[in-house]
């Protein structure tokens, strides 16, 4: 098999972390999620603890003072025509993200993916999601919480995922569609009929490279 990287987008508790692991495992290619942050931290020596708090202060307001070009970590705030904290890490994260392309086939999960890596004819872009009472029912299980919280759970994710978004695509019309070449409801196929489509669109994609070379 020609080198492949598999980016998956996905809405929490849709089952894509699965997805992206059976794929891994498929074509035994790495597998980059929440390492990416990690190895991204050290290569830029800011600390982990940081990169974890900027994630998580992904939401409109704390987009909206990024915008006005202010950000504040503690006792620290990044003055107007500075470059942002939350912006520093989006270039490293993207540094790091390409570099990984670079080395080799890979499944990475989330974080742009698709959109730092556009035009790459060896991605195979592919969108997960699925009915909402299916991702709360996932959720109890998986996290053995109620259903008001999981739905919490949910809601605080696709606040986060959607500012991210939102800021680092600058909210382009139709982005779903634009970066992605795949987008599967795992409500009607599964996540075992999630990984043969990807699995097809990934021989289709090879076989059209094979013939175009």
């Amino acid at each position: 098999m020609k080198k492949v990287i598999i980016n998956i987008d996905k809405e929490y508790g849709c089952g894509g972390r699965n997805i992206a692991k059976s794929l891994a495992k498929k074509y035994n290619i790495a597998f980059w999620d929440k390492d990416i942050t990690e190895r991204a931290s050290r290569k830029s020596g800011i600390k982990l603890d940081i990169f974890q708090k900027v994630e998580q202060q992904q939401t409109n307001s704390f987009l909206y003072s990024l915008t006005m070009g202010a950000y504040s970590y503690g006792d620290t705030v990044t003055p107007a025509g500075t470059v942002s904290m939350s912006e520093r890490i989006y270039l490293v994260t993207s540094e790091t993200i390409k570099e990984i392309a670079d080395e080799g086939s890979a499944v990475i999960i989330g974080r742009c993916a698709n959109y730092i890596l556009r035009g790459r004819p060896e991605c195979v872009n592919v969108f997960v999601y699925c009915n909402f009472d299916d991702r709360v029912e996932h959720i109890m299980k998986r996290e053995n919480v109620s259903e008001s919280k999981a739905r919490s759970l949910i809601a605080k994710s696709d606040k986060k995922r959607n500012s991210y978004l939102e800021y680092y695509i600058q909210q382009e019309e139709n982005a779903i569609n634009k970066y992605n070449d795949l987008i599967i409801n795992t409500s009607s196929v599964g996540v075992d009929g999630a990984v043969k489509l990807i699995e097809q669109l990934v021989s289709v994609k090879q076989s059209r490279l094979f013939d175009i070379e």
